[in-house]
């Protein structure tokens, strides 16, 4: 259960904003597969826009539409490595947050993982949401929770700071 409004900081002075004003204007790209894309508009619930993209070219170009890359580590054949160093490396794309998820019960592989630690050294924080198991150990609504808070996180900090 979200709450319909949220308190919003600035300086000493507290203002109370409707979610769903508050965050329509904000996009996710999400680079998955459609199945993917469909949970984290479910875990949104219209709080964000979505933007599904389904190649690493693609999730490059359509970037600057968008507020917060949710990136799946199964995402084009597991280079999300090259997807992180594009959006990295690119001075008008260089700032924008990156979570990475994963959504299904397939084992992470070892070069995931060490592709990962490797953008983390090189890049700075890149937070990191295990979806599939966080719906093993809790259920689908606890990890849908878990998702919404992740993807919202970035967002609300960005809104805040603008």
């Amino acid at each position: 259960m979200g709450c319909s409004r949220r308190r919003i900081f600035r300086g000493r002075k507290t203002t109370f904003v409707p979610e769903s004003a508050m965050m329509t204007q904000y996009r996710v790209l999400v680079a998955d597969a459609p199945a993917g894309a469909d949970l984290v508009a479910r875990a949104l619930r219209g709080a964000a826009g979505v933007l599904p993209v389904a190649t690493g070219d693609e999730a490059i170009n359509r970037l600057r539409e968008a507020h917060l890359l949710a990136l799946s580590i199964h995402f084009n054949n597991y280079r999300i490595f090259d997807v992180i160093r594009m959006t990295k490396s690119n001075p008008v794309t260089r700032d924008t947050p990156l979570l990475c998820f994963r959504a299904n019960d397939q084992e992470i592989p070892l070069k995931v993982l060490e592709a990962l630690d490797l953008a983390q050294k090189l890049f700075g924080h890149i937070e990191f949401l295990d979806v599939a198991a966080a719906r093993q150990l809790h259920g689908d609504d606890a990890a849908l929770r878990l998702l919404r808070a992740a993807l919202l996180m970035p967002l609300q900090a960005r809104m805040a700071a603008e």
